[in-house]
């Protein structure tokens, strides 16, 4: 099980309910995933993937892909496993649509150094990856031990090509396992806060209420903003209030 260190786990989750809990046994757990397309410039990270993919040694944006390829699995096995599961496990298309990248970062040099050469895009400015790549919400997810090795392999491949881990390990994980259990699936309820609504997280008093609601985890939660108790006060106030929902899940 991996939860990233600003993420809080409700405390009724420990070592003898979490199996119970997130459904722990061949299926691996991840909030969410979903295949990648449509627009390359509605996300950074999605906008980098054609560059990265096709033209690998750029020392800026480059990755080494080329290379790595040839450790990955075979599409038609990577097609198969996820089309048996319910994905679509069709190449990846994304559409250039310069009109788009007005909010991005760089935007300028982003679709000059991705875009600009004919050999990125169709005719009709789609770029196409072989491969179904997927992404996903990946501050927790389990990996069950029985097919450990085989994801930690694909999932360090495609690491080495310098892919963001929210495409990296929800990818990894639907190639290797196919079938995954999700919030959705589960019936969980978390707390994923954005841009402004970060700061909520920064009362104390918020977050216990959160947990007393039945949420299952909450992120992001920086411990050092708190102003009252100490780390260990902190985390067995928490727990406590958690431990005993008053809205069932």
């Amino acid at each position: 099980m991996f939860v990233h260190n600003d993420l809080m786990l409700a405390g009724r989750y420990n070592e003898n309910s979490v199996t119970d809990l997130l459904n722990l046994n061949e299926h691996p757990f991840i909030a969410g995933v979903g295949k990648l397309g449509r627009f390359a410039f509605d996300w950074i990270w999605k906008a980098a993937l054609p560059y990265k993919w096709r033209f690998p040694m750029d020392p800026f944006l480059g990755s080494g892909a080329e290379k790595a390829k040839q450790y990955l699995p075979s599409r038609e096995v990577v097609s198969k496993i996820s089309e048996g599961a319910g994905h679509d496990g069709g190449p990846t298309h994304l559409e250039a649509r310069e009109s788009d990248l007005s909010y991005m970062y760089f935007y300028p040099f982003i679709y000059q150094q991705i875009y600009m050469n004919p050999n990125h895009v169709d005719s009709n400015q789609v770029f196409e990856i072989e491969y179904p790549l997927y992404g996903g919400y990946s501050d927790i997810f389990t990996v069950p031990m029985a097919q450990f090795p085989e994801w930690i392999h694909t999932m360090g491949v495609l690491a080495s090509m310098q892919l963001f881990p929210e495409i990296t390990i929800p990818t990894s994980l639907v190639w290797t396992f196919g079938r995954l259990n999700t919030e959705h699936t589960l019936q969980l309820k978390s707390s994923i806060l954005w841009q402004k609504d970060r700061e909520l997280a920064n009362d104390i008093n918020w977050v216990i209420d959160r947990f007393q609601e039945g949420r299952d985890y909450i992120h992001p939660v920086k411990y050092e903003r708190y102003a009252a108790g100490s780390y260990d006060n902190l985390i067995e106030e928490i727990s406590n209030a958690s431990a005993m929902p008053k809205v069932e899940i």
